[in-house]
């Protein structure tokens, strides 16, 4: 919940529980003077090194505040994940690229029993 972030992710809450395998759509606000077109979105596990811990990377993803994503079917672990969300904004002025980056809560993902 850091007031300076460029994006507040309202969606997944701390310690949700999503279900495996469900359709689930990850929520966000963006700072009103920020001007970011599109944003990367990745999902990981805190408890893996974090490129065996992602399962979710996308890019390009209209920056308007939500995202449907497919849970994957089977984690181990339950978590806790993470979700960031972030971009590069471009600066006139500096004629460079200032990264823009929000973090979500610890969130859960149950197994669907088969």
């Amino acid at each position: 919940d850091n007031p300076g972030s460029s994006f507040k992710i309202t969606a997944p809450k701390k310690d949700e529980k999503l279900e495996s395998g469900s359709k689930y759509v990850i929520r966000w606000d963006t700072r009103p003077d920020s001007n970011i077109p599109t944003v990367r979105i990745i999902a990981f596990s805190t408890l893996e090194y974090w490129k065996e811990g992602l399962i979710l990377a996308v890019d390009n993803v209209p920056n308007n505040g939500v995202y449907k994503w497919n849970v994957p079917v089977s984690t181990q672990p339950a978590g806790p994940y993470l979700i960031e969300i972030s971009s590069c904004e471009y600066t006139v002025s500096t004629s460079s690229c200032a990264a823009r980056v929000g973090w979500s809560q610890p969130f859960f993902i149950e197994n669907k029993i088969k």
